[in-house]
């Protein structure tokens, strides 16, 4: 592993952190607030440091682009970072903001479709629900319904849940394949 790496991670996650804002805000010229993400991932490999900074639930009202998603390499300095449109072939130079922030409002959407997909017996909040996820969640803001692409490791659904009454109608699944592991050099997390 390379020295460098080795001292960087000696400075501790919350300084990785730190670290992948900067890079950020070097490349984006828009406000960025950690606490608008629900999970933020660091790990590394013998190569990289990646910080993650995503939201596994998302919310996309409807006529809207945003970022909700960005991925830094603090050793190259580079980002990549994801688009979520509504509708989803929206043009992606449209962006109505570049980061998306979570409103009272928005809120009440996510929690509406968290109540329909777990039934009554159930009680989550948007970032419980989140917090467990191998995948992410996408909710899309349409006129009478949602729309939801759900994801996991295995899994891709989608359907729609009707607003008045939180049926879910138009589902569909697949299976995916698994992602190939790379044990060569795998990236493993830092909690600390």
């Amino acid at each position: 592993m390379s020295t460098n790496i080795e001292k960087i991670k000696q400075l501790g996650r919350d300084h990785m952190i730190q670290m992948g804002i900067r890079i950020i805000q070097e490349h984006i010229d828009a406000k960025i607030d950690i606490n608008a993400f629900d999970r933020i991932m660091v790990k590394a490999n013998t190569t990289r440091i990646m910080v993650e900074f995503s939201n596994p639930v998302k919310f996309i009202p409807f006529n809207s682009s945003h970022f909700y998603d960005v991925e830094v390499d603090i050793i190259g300095g580079g980002i990549s970072y994801s688009i979520f449109s509504n509708p989803s072939d929206l043009e992606s130079g449209s962006l109505t903001d570049p980061f998306y922030f979570m409103t009272k409002e928005a809120e009440q959407h996510i929690q509406f479709v968290i109540d329909a997909l777990n039934g009554e017996n159930v009680q989550e909040d948007r970032k419980t629900f989140g917090q467990y996820m191998d995948g992410y969640l996408i909710i899309r803001d349409k006129e009478g319904h949602y729309q939801i692409e759900r994801t996991s490791d295995y899994q891709e659904s989608w359907y729609k849940i009707d607003k008045m009454s939180g049926e879910i109608y138009d589902a569909g699944h697949c299976h995916l394949e698994p992602y190939p592991d790379d044990e060569e050099d795998k990236y493993v997390e830092i909690k600390e």
